[in-house]
């Protein structure tokens, strides 16, 4: 404890302490910081993956709806040939 006596080596020991604790918490807070980034990022992608999903099912959903509607409008169409092509061959 004679050490601490001396006032140059108790202010050495501090500032080498404090370089070694502040250089430790910007080591720990930069690996937080590129921690967080890097999970912000992950869920930016996931939010970005999932919105993408979202919208090709949209898509899909709406592409077979109008399939969908235009066979309808096919088949009467089609029905609709049928009845004149009947009343034509009654006709003769």
């Amino acid at each position: 404890m004679v050490i601490y006596n001396n006032p140059e080596v108790a202010t050495s020991i501090k500032q080498t302490t404090s370089t070694i604790t502040n250089s430790t918490y910007q080591l720990v807070t930069s690996r937080k910081r590129k921690s967080k980034q890097i999970g912000n990022k992950e869920n930016i992608i996931e939010e970005f993956q999932t919105l993408m999903k979202e919208q090709t099912i949209a898509i899909i959903e709406a592409i077979d709806r109008q399939h969908v509607n235009a066979i309808e409008i096919q088949q009467k169409h089609h029905e609709e040939q049928i009845d004149i092509f009947k009343q034509f061959l009654l006709k003769l």
